[in-house]
């Protein structure tokens, strides 16, 4: 398929110019689980990037807490090189030590009799000349320890802890500590040898079994409490917050109560409360629920529910406004094609008009440019021309951020200008390109 033959109908919806760089990191991952002082990053020679980088770590900060502080043990770690402001302070020594000792080796030679000092070479001019090189050459000396001992340190290990929820009071990180389910072993890293590699004590792998015992937990809990209400009655609003506040208190810490799965055919309990109707007799007791849903964080309102319908769609469905304006504030919502097919078919206008201001992320476009396939764009450009609910600002904003940040290909870049310039016309990209062409003309 050629771009050129592709026109975007936005339907009434004109273009404007492309999302703010903030709107646009909207795309982003937010990451927040890992619970580190700057102090002791500074005392174990780690950076956040590096601690992110272990996946067993990135993974377990990303499902639950973890939390690290300063071990008691030390480790000698060895790096080569030191700082500007360790340079200068050995220099300082230096001197002052070359101060200190030439004027006490003067002064100690000038006590001398002059019988011996008749003896010494050019006495007059030499003395001070002998009490400087003995100072320089004797500070050097502790200059070089110094700067030896300065880079074979005696560095903390790092000590980490995994945890179902944490209490940090006064931005104390030092501090915290873990509530709920925690890892029941010890866990440490530190740096060591010449290169600063990095080891974990007692074994790699050990965040990870940390990670699977608090879930294996967290589930055992679930399910306890599960197991005295009738899964299949939850379509009643009073059931279902029956069961949501028994939850609550027997699982305080477990921030995954909306994830586990309620039966077998891949339910939640957030899943389900959308597959609750509301009515007039129940809207009082729906309220109920929505004041404890708004209460948690990170809900995931793109899962699906029994056969892989999203909890959009069913909301769409209902043509429920109260849910739709619950679950908009708190998240971008994944776009399929099914969702026009339903957004087409509703009667409400108001609420057609809400659907239609909804922020969505095209993740089968995401996966498309980030494997730079040409035929991918193909296969899916006709739904994103024949949809009357996607918003072609949105569409152009995601698919710069995806080249600026995940792809990062010039050739590419350049590549979609001319193929697929819809996509990209009123970015800065595209605009760059079209002056670009200008010039050349």
């Amino acid at each position: 398929m050629k771009a050129g033959k592709i026109q975007l109908n936005n339907e009434g919806y004109p273009l404007t110019p492309t999302l703010s760089r903030r709107a646009r990191e909207n795309f982003a991952p937010i990451f927040s689980g890992l619970h580190v002082s700057p102090k002791t990053l500074k005392e174990t020679h780690f950076t956040k990037q590096e601690l992110l980088g272990d996946f067993d770590i990135k993974r377990a900060a990303d499902k639950f807490e973890v939390l690290c502080t300063t071990g008691k043990k030390k480790y000698k770690f060895r790096h080569f090189g030191i700082t500007f402001d360790e340079f200068n302070s050995i220099i300082g020594k230096i001197f002052k030590k070359a101060a200190i000792l030439g004027t006490a080796v003067g002064g100690t030679i000038a006590l001398l009799p002059d019988a011996i000092l008749s003896q010494l070479p050019y006495s007059q001019i030499g003395l001070p000349f002998y009490c400087v090189l003995v100072g320089l050459i004797s500070s050097s000396l502790y200059a070089s320890v110094s700067s030896y001992k300065q880079s074979y340190k005696k560095i903390p290990e790092l000590k980490i802890q995994v945890g179902q929820n944490i209490d940090i009071k006064d931005n104390d990180i030092d501090n915290a500590t873990l509530k709920g389910h925690t890892s029941d072993i010890e866990i440490t890293m530190r740096k060591v040898g010449v290169d600063g590699n990095v080891k974990s004590r007692p074994c790699d792998g050990i965040i990870s079994a940390a990670n699977s015992n608090i879930i294996i937990k967290e589930e055992k809990d679930f399910k306890e409490v599960l197991s005295y209400f009738d899964t299949d009655n939850l379509f009643d609003a009073k059931n279902y917050l029956k069961l949501l506040q028994k939850l609550k208190e027997k699982c305080p810490n477990d921030k995954h109560i909306f994830e586990h799965k309620i039966d077998n055919i891949g339910n939640t309990m957030l899943t389900q409360f959308f597959d609750v109707p509301l009515t007039d007799k129940n809207s009082k007791t729906y309220d109920e629920i929505l004041d404890i849903l708004s209460k948690e964080k990170n809900l995931d309102f793109n899962q699906k529910g029994y056969m892989g319908i999203s909890i959009l769609e069913k909301i769409m469905l209902a043509e429920n406004e109260k849910a739709l304006d619950f679950a908009s504030k708190y998240t971008m919502f994944n776009y399929t094609p099914e969702l026009n097919d339903i957004y087409v078919n509703i009667q409400n206008k108001d609420f057609k008009e809400k659907v239609k201001k909804l922020n969505f992320k095209y993740q089968d476009l995401e996966n498309a440019l980030r494997a730079k396939s040409g035929k991918a764009l193909d296969k899916i450009l006709p739904y994103i021309e024949e949809s009357e609910l996607l918003d072609r600002t949105a569409i152009q904003s995601q698919t710069e951020w995806i080249m600026d940040e995940l792809v990062n290909d010039r050739d590419f870049e350049v590549f979609m200008c001319k193929n697929y310039p819809q996509l990209i016309y009123d970015t800065p990209t595209g605009k760059k390109w079209r002056e670009g062409k200008k010039n050349e003309n």
